[in-house]
C-alpha cells in the first residue's frame, strides 16, 4: 500500500509529530481513535519527527472514551452535513465550481 500517514502525538502535556515512514500493518487492524495509546522502540527521528516503522511500533490500545465519544460525534455531524448538501443539489441548487489549481 502507497500512502503516508502523519499524527500529533501528545503525552497530555507534550506534543510531537510522527509520520508513518514504512507501511505500518498495525495501524491497518485496529481503529485509531484520539486517546488510543501506543508506543515507540527504537524508533528514528528526523527534524523533530518521529517516523514509524513496523519494527518501531507497539499497539498498546486503550482509550479515552470521551474523546473517542466527540470523535464519533463529528464523524455524524461531518456525514449529515455531506446528505444536506446532496439534498440541496437534488433540489436543484446549483454546486460550488469545481477547483481549479493555477499554480500548476
Amino acid at each position: 500500500k502507497k500512502r503516508m500517514l502523519h499524527f500529533v502525538l501528545t503525552d497530555g502535556k507534550n506534543k510531537v509529530h510522527a509520520m508513518e515512514y514504512q507501511h505500518v500493518v498495525l495501524l491497518d487492524n485496529y481503529p485509531i481513535y484520539p486517546g488510543t495509546k501506543i508506543q515507540f522502540q527504537d524508533i528514528e527521528i528526523r527534524n523533530g519527527v518521529l517516523l514509524m516503522r513496523p519494527s518501531s511500533v507497539i499497539w498498546i490500545g486503550g482509550g479515552v472514551e470521551s474523546f473517542r465519544a466527540k470523535h464519533v460525534a463529528a464523524i455524524k455531524a461531518r456525514e449529515t452535513d455531506t446528505r444536506v448538501f446532496q439534498k440541496n443539489l437534488l433540489k436543484g441548487e446549483t454546486p460550488p465550481p469545481n477547483f481549479a489549481d493555477d499554480d500548476l
